[in-house]
């Protein structure tokens, strides 16, 4: 039988077909087991022994990932798992090694960690053509400067990244501006931005992006994110499938906080972070009165000058889905 991509050879042009699908399927439903699972099976009937350790560790890490952290069946599996990373993790990155700062693989794909040395690099174009490249579902910037990241997310190697992890990176306003002009960004389904100094003027940039309508998580904690920012993110129908959105440490006031409580466009919320965020009782009235947030599974409200009637009304509203600084105390 034909051996799969990370091998020295080929496959056939078939299997190559079945090995894309599943990928594809992957990408698609990157939160899902199943295509994983699938793929973890088809590995494990290659002749090559990398692919059937690939196989084998793939499905170790979906089946931990799904047990209870105290289970002892997860830690034999983890342990397995490490052991198969160990023996086989060059060949699985398919050349990869010398492009990244790091890598880790998320129940079995790759996370590529990348400095600005990759983002501005010329071999960075020809990464999206590799084998390795197939491979990698998520990419984590190390450190990355304003104008790297104006870069990267212009590359278009992130065609097929579903998760963007660019927390503690320099991405201020400069960087935001990449996001709009970008035309790769379209699979997007996680986007963490938080503690990059984004600014207002930069999460505006970011909301003018019209390309990123798969997006389902959007973390921009601790930006200086002003009203005006989210109260354009309320009015925008750009993001229709955002389910969590973490706007802590942001000083968006009540204004902003009516404005997304109010809002016809975030009805798929499920979590909600406003964590010392400045905002009052008229908000926390807003929100507990909310039809945008009818699905709501997680509100945080901590460390927010809610009065004691306040936080009732939200308690009544969302029991125990609903985190305020009191119950912290208790």
């Amino acid at each position: 039988m034909p051996k799969p991509t990370n091998s020295r050879e080929e496959p056939a042009r078939a299997t190559m077909t079945e090995f894309d699908a599943i990928l594809e399927d992957i990408r698609t439903n990157p939160a899902d087991d199943l295509p994983r699972l699938a793929l973890a099976d088809w590995l494990m009937e290659q002749d090559d022994p990398d692919a059937r350790s690939r196989g084998e560790f793939i499905h170790a890490r979906c089946r931990a990932a799904s047990l209870p952290p105290r289970d002892p069946e997860r830690a034999a599996l983890q342990h397995r798992a490490e052991e198969l990373r160990e023996g086989h993790e060059i060949v699985w990155l398919g050349g990869l090694a010398e492009y990244l700062d790091s890598w880790d693989f998320e129940r079995g794909m790759i996370v590529a960690g990348v400095s600005s040395r990759f983002a501005l690099s010329g071999p960075v174009k020809r990464l999206a053509t590799a084998p390795g490249w197939k491979w990698v579902i998520g990419l984590r910037g190390l450190d990355l400067s304003s104008a790297a990241v104006a870069i990267l997310v212009t590359r278009r190697i992130l065609s097929t990244v579903t998760s963007l992890d660019l927390r503690d990176c320099e991405v201020r306003e400069q960087g935001a501006s990449g996001f709009s002009q970008s035309a790769h960004l379209s699979r997007l389904v996680a986007l963490d931005l938080g503690y990059t100094r984004l600014g207002s003027e930069g999460f505006l940039d970011l909301l003018e992006s019209p390309r990123l309508p798969a997006l389902r998580t959007l973390l921009v904690d601790s930006n200086g994110i002003s009203a005006d920012g989210v109260k354009a993110l309320a009015e925008s129908p750009d993001l229709p499938r955002l389910e969590c959105l973490d706007l802590s440490r942001n000083p968006i006031e009540d204004k902003g906080v009516i404005a997304l409580a109010k809002s016809p466009h975030h009805a798929c919320l499920r979590e909600l972070r406003l964590a010392s965020c400045g905002i009052r009782n008229r908000s926390g009235i807003a929100l507990a009165t909310s039809t945008t947030l009818a699905n709501i599974t997680l509100l945080d409200l901590r460390d927010n000058p809610l009065d004691e009637a306040t936080r009732t009304e939200l308690r009544d509203r969302f029991g125990e889905r609903v985190l305020l600084e009191s119950d912290d105390e208790n």
